[in-house]
């Protein structure tokens, strides 16, 4: 029983850091796809803060090699798209 807690825990901590990494996959999105100041503005500041969100719930440790992979590449597109954001600030 417990150990199937542990698994039900880990699995929506992986699904919950994942759906922030989206979130914030999107806000970038939205943020470089705008011309108006404030709007960029405000969605790279909802990118940041969904990006903070995901980083303090991850522990690729308990995490599986497909699920690291998967948060790994999530992270890697965000980092590029931060720096694409912050290039344009």
């Amino acid at each position: 029983m417990h150990e199937k807690l542990r698994d039900e825990h880990e699995a929506a901590r992986f699904q919950f850091i994942s759906t922030e990494l989206d979130l914030a996959l999107t806000f970038c999105r939205i943020a470089l796809s705008s011309d108006d100041t404030t709007k960029h503005k405000r969605n790279a500041h909802y990118a940041e803060q969904a990006y903070g969100v995901a980083a303090r719930f991850l522990d690729v440790s308990n995490l599986t090699v497909h699920e690291s992979r998967e948060i790994q590449t999530k992270i890697a597109s965000l980092q590029s798209l931060l720096d694409e954001l912050n290039g344009r600030t």
